[in-house]
């Protein structure tokens, strides 16, 4: 799920079967991506002679829009109990002033 908690963005989500060296986190503007990559090569059994070997591929790949910009600097991203855990502070952006500008 997706929800903020004080001003910083956190986004949970179940990861079974992964572990964190699986999983790549990037950011992009206000756009976070979410990667995971599974492969699994099946061995057979060494007094066997192999003609084909299975090769077996998990993956995901997930994209949110964040509320506010983020600081980047200051994400942190946790992986315990295949539970994803991204918290993502809001970046202070400085107030910009309304100037007018008369015409000649």
């Amino acid at each position: 799920h997706y929800v903020e908690e004080d001003g910083t963005e956190v986004i949970e989500m179940a990861a079974t079967g992964f572990t964190k060296d699986e999983i790549k986190i990037s950011f992009e503007g206000r756009k976070i991506f979410i990667n995971g990559k599974k492969e699994k090569k099946e061995e057979a059994p060494k007094k066997r002679k192999v003609f084909c070997s299975k090769l077996s591929t998990r993956e995901f790949a997930l994209t949110w829009i964040l509320n506010k910009f983020a600081d980047i600097d200051k994400a942190e991203a946790k992986f315990e109990n295949c539970i994803l855990t991204i918290r993502v502070p809001a970046k202070e952006i400085e107030k910009v002033e309304r100037k007018q500008i008369t015409i000649s």
